[in-house]
């Protein structure tokens, strides 16, 4: 139990915040031979979707990692948004 001294007081020192974020359809570029290799992880498509948003296959396909502590700032994004959570 590490404990780092603060302004007097002491406070436990947590771990780091770690996570992977990219962007520009990563998934299917970048990453391209994990999309490939996993087809039951990470599905081409939704139909569901599709029909909700009222479009046609996803734009793009983006991968984020990170633990429940891991968030992201509010933002505006230029596309509809679905999350998929493994």
């Amino acid at each position: 139990d590490r404990r780092v001294s603060g302004i007097g007081r002491k406070r436990r020192c947590r771990p780091p915040v770690l996570y992977y974020s990219r962007q520009n359809d990563c998934l299917r570029t970048e990453l391209s031979s994990l999309f490939r290799s996993f087809p039951d992880l990470f599905p081409r498509t939704f139909p569901w979707a599709e029909e909700a948003f009222g479009t046609g296959p996803p734009d793009a396909v983006n991968l984020w990692i990170g633990d429940e502590r891991a968030v992201s700032g509010m933002h505006k994004d230029h596309y509809e948004n679905l999350f998929y959570v493994v």
